[in-house]
């Protein structure tokens, strides 16, 4: 998908746990499992991504990650590693993408200052509180329907 559409394909609310991770990942093959071409996904080091996503997609996907080294609070080196997938569907990934040519996570992580704006309950340094996790659900899924349908998309 490019990202001038933006779609927000899956959404789970939890933890930074192993089965919160699984279940998104298998919330999110469901949803992109009738592509032709294997999706390119990019993701961060979290420790549980590699293993979930191999699990989960097997080799029906290319899976790139992205490592951010920080010291004292600022990035001092950005890694980039292909994990699943032969380097040619990368490649091939890079050359039909209209947005971007290489590894990244700047999409993400717009999509995620996107959620902290919109979101009071998730803003930093902030005394909203989502009360339950249920309230929490039910506000991002309004606002995923707002961002991937009504919602325009420029750079």
């Amino acid at each position: 998908m490019s990202v001038w559409s933006q779609p927000w394909a899956a959404l789970h609310v939890g933890q930074r746990r192993l089965r919160d991770v699984e279940v998104h990942n298998g919330d999110l093959r469901s949803r992109v499992s009738m592509f032709h071409e294997p999706p390119l996904f990019v993701t961060d080091a979290f420790k549980y991504n590699e293993q979930v996503v191999k699990k989960v997609f097997g080799n029906r996907l290319v899976d790139a990650q992205v490592q951010k080294r920080i010291r004292a609070g600022r990035v001092v080196r950005i890694d980039h590693e292909l994990i699943v997938g032969p380097e040619w569907r990368l490649e091939r990934a890079f050359e039909k993408s209209e947005d971007s040519k290489r590894i990244n996570t700047a999409f993400v992580e717009r999509l995620e200052l996107t959620l902290r704006r919109s979101i009071a309950a998730l803003q930093r340094k902030t005394t909203a509180q989502a009360r339950t996790t249920e309230s929490l659900r039910e506000r991002l899924e309004v606002l995923r329907c707002y961002y991937s349908f009504i919602r325009p998309h420029g750079s």
